[in-house]
């Protein structure tokens, strides 16, 4: 109980605050305007989330479990300790360069996964030679 309602506290008070940051900057049109920064996005879309996810509660009591799926977007809740980041300087970098380090990091993977799969079809055809020769030696 004491969740849910701070559940709504809080994003009344996100919703607040995204409305003042949206009135005296302007969303979308201008110099400075809200949706320019990539940390008001991220403010965006957990307000967002919020907002989806009390609906679906809300729409979801009666036992439609399609409704119910969806409030796996709680999960993105998660990303709510970023608003706080977003306001120190020295972690805002680290942030920041977590992120951009995560394309290179990415082709690694790439390239490690291409690895692995030559490495699994040339083993899954070593693995018949071997069963073919033993049958037609043994067999």
């Amino acid at each position: 109980m004491f969740l849910s309602v701070s559940n709504y506290i809080f994003t009344i008070i996100f919703v607040g605050e995204m409305m003042i940051k949206v009135v005296a900057m302007g969303l979308y049109f201008g110099e400075g305007v809200y949706l320019q920064s990539s940390w008001n996005v991220l403010d965006g879309v957990l307000v967002f989330v919020s907002l989806v996810d009390i609906l679906v509660s809300m729409a979801s009591t009666g036992g439609n479990r399609i409704l119910g799926m969806l409030r796996v977007l709680r999960l993105l809740r998660t990303l709510r300790p970023l608003r706080v980041i977003s306001r120190a300087p020295g972690l805002k970098l680290v942030v920041e360069t977590l992120i951009t380090s995560l394309r290179p990091i990415g082709n690694i993977v790439l390239i490690c996964c291409a690895f692995f799969i030559v490495f699994g079809i040339l083993g899954v055809q070593v693995n018949t030679c071997c069963l073919f020769l033993f049958t037609f030696c043994f067999g």
